[in-house]
């Protein structure tokens, strides 16, 4: 619609709070030889309460938008521990380093509607005034969603040494998996266990070969399991997401390791993953739904450079290119299209810094660069899209003594206007410009 980035089209009296409380402890002891244990734990408590409008696109009308009320309640408690042990082995005359550890992850979860709107009504973006109405509420729908997930699991993982120039990369998790669900707009919640997965297997493994001293090849397969929190229509949370991925790459380290590159081509095959259901639920409907995927596989490269290639110089840059197609599907439609369009295929950043010596040591200038190609999102009746882009920015530096530097930076130089993600098609809701130009001059002091 080609809106100022100032553009708010909520109500004034909409709100969003959050509470996040999270306690952590981090204990590590040497047992010597080169071996330590290390145990993590970590406990989040989190809450949030939501009052909003939602904005509809009303078919043929480039302004009108219809406007609804909602508010929610959320609330989630985790508690995640792990504890491992790590360190070298001598094994057939060879050092080799190896890990074994244990995993627990709990996570109660739940949402309720908070807030139901009495009615609709029609607003017009040209003339919009986040004060002309007050939120009103109307009958509240009963509503009661929850979920708790239990899981454990035990690994292990080497990296072996089979000759000077060759390793062996291997590992493997055993995973148990309980989740129980309710389901959709339930006056009294209802549970009922919905994943249930026992000693599940995920076997890693790789080989890596050094040509010479500056550069190794390695080639990578693992499989994929991982349980999804989505919910199917029916209220049902979508068979945990499996797969496979297989990787081959080359790295290289020049000037005594000071430079640093690679590059790999990979494929990856999803089983279940996460997608709307448009069928059915409808965008803009009551509620949202997802559905499994038959199977999706993503084929890509990825180029990676980082360190420093002169004196003075450090650099940093990637590009990575990915393709994602329905290789199988229920819907036969669906089969050869591309996946995720919302997201770009090719990515490219680079930053640069550059720090002389002699008289001008205490300067430091920089320039970063981000591009990326087109990316765009169909839905019913709905088309969005967001052209490729390039963000550029500047620094400069001056170091006034060992303890105090003064830094300046311009973000978005250019001050190119963009989306950073699109959102919804069929109301334009949390499509997220890109930050304007903005300038930072930092004063920073060490101790």
């Amino acid at each position: 619609m080609n809106l100022p980035r100032s553009t708010f089209l909520n109500n004034a009296d909409s709100f969003q709070d959050r509470d996040n409380n999270v306690l952590f402890a981090d204990l590590e002891h040497q047992l010597g030889g080169g071996w330590r244990v290390r145990l993590a734990a970590t406990h989040v408590d989190a809450k949030s309460s939501t009052r909003n409008t939602t904005n509809s696109r009303i078919d043929a009308q480039a302004y009108l938008l219809q406007q609804s009320e909602t508010g929610w309640k959320y609330s989630t408690g985790q508690a995640v521990v792990d504890l491992r042990a790590s360190g070298p082995v001598s094994w057939f005359g060879r050092r080799h380093e190896v890990i074994i550890g244990a995993s627990y992850r709990d996570d109660d979860s739940d949402a309720a509607q908070s807030w139901e709107g009495a009615g609709t009504r029609v607003i017009d973006i040209r003339n919009w005034n986040p004060h002309a109405y007050r939120m009103q509420a109307g009958r509240l729908e009963p509503y009661n969603w929850g979920r708790k997930t239990h899981e454990k699991g035990l690994y292990a993982a080497g990296n072996f040494s089979l000759a000077d120039p060759l390793h062996l990369v291997l590992g493997a998790r055993l995973g148990w998996y309980a989740q129980d669900v309710t389901g959709w707009y339930e006056t009294r919640a209802t549970w009922r266990r919905s994943l249930d997965e026992s000693a599940k297997l995920t076997p890693y493994v790789g080989l890596v070969y050094d040509v010479d001293k500056h550069h190794s090849v390695y080639v990578s397969g693992t499989q994929i399991f991982e349980p999804q929190s989505s919910m199917d229509v029916n209220g049902n949370t979508l068979p945990p997401l499996s797969g496979t991925n297989y990787e081959v790459g080359v790295k290289g380290e020049y000037f005594g390791g000071a430079l640093n590159t690679s590059a790999a081509l990979f494929r990856i095959k999803q089983r279940n993953r996460e997608m709307a259901d448009e069928r059915n639920c409808p965008t803009g409907g009551a509620i949202y739904c997802a559905r499994a995927a038959g199977e999706v596989e993503s084929e890509g490269v990825d180029l990676q450079l980082s360190g420093s290639p002169l004196p003075g110089w450090q650099v940093a840059g990637g590009y990575t290119y990915v393709m994602a197609k329905y290789t199988k599907d229920d819907i036969a439609a669906n089969v050869g299209q591309r996946v995720a369009t919302d997201e770009p295929k090719q990515l490219f950043k680079l930053s640069a810094s550059y720090q002389p010596a002699g008289t001008l040591a205490p300067w430091s200038v920089g320039a970063t660069l981000q591009a990326q190609d087109k990316m765009f999102r169909r839905e019913t009746g709905f088309y969005t899209v967001q052209g490729s882009y390039v963000v550029a920015g500047l620094t400069a530096g001056y170091r006034i003594n060992d303890k105090l530097q003064l830094r300046l930076n311009v973000d978005n130089i250019f001050d190119r206007h963009y989306y950073q993600a699109l959102g919804y098609s069929w109301s334009g809701g949390l499509a997220r410009y890109g930050a304007p130009r903005s300038v930072l001059l930092s004063l920073s002091y060490k101790m």
